[in-house]
């Protein structure tokens, strides 16, 4: 039986606030999120697994963030879970021209 074709991807997600007007949506990001979540779509139907390395906590948004990769198919069994730490949060602002400005929250 062949071995499966698979990808590991390091790095950080952050909780994103993107403002709109007065309401704020949040959803996960960051470069390496982004990499593992495209992959896994693009890549899943073929067989390969992508993992995603990372560390978080054992608060609702780590919850929240697991969950949501699994969904996608990325393989969360390297997630290191500690006790006492939060993950990063950022808020986008959009102008009306499109300009994206970031603010680091946590």
């Amino acid at each position: 039986m062949a071995t499966a074709l698979q990808v590991a991807v390091i790095g950080e997600c952050m909780v994103e606030l993107q403002k709109s007007g007065e309401l704020f949506k949040q959803t996960f990001g960051g470069d390496t999120l982004n990499s593992a979540l495209y992959l896994a779509r693009l890549t899943h139907k073929q067989g390969v697994v992508t993992h995603y390395l990372t560390g978080l906590g054992q608060d609702p948004f780590s919850q929240q963030m697991r969950e949501s990769w699994q969904a996608e198919g990325i393989n969360t069994d390297h997630v290191v879970i500690a006790e006492k730490h939060l993950p990063g949060m950022y808020l986008i602002e959009t102008s009306e021209d499109g300009e994206r400005r970031f603010f680091l929250l946590a």
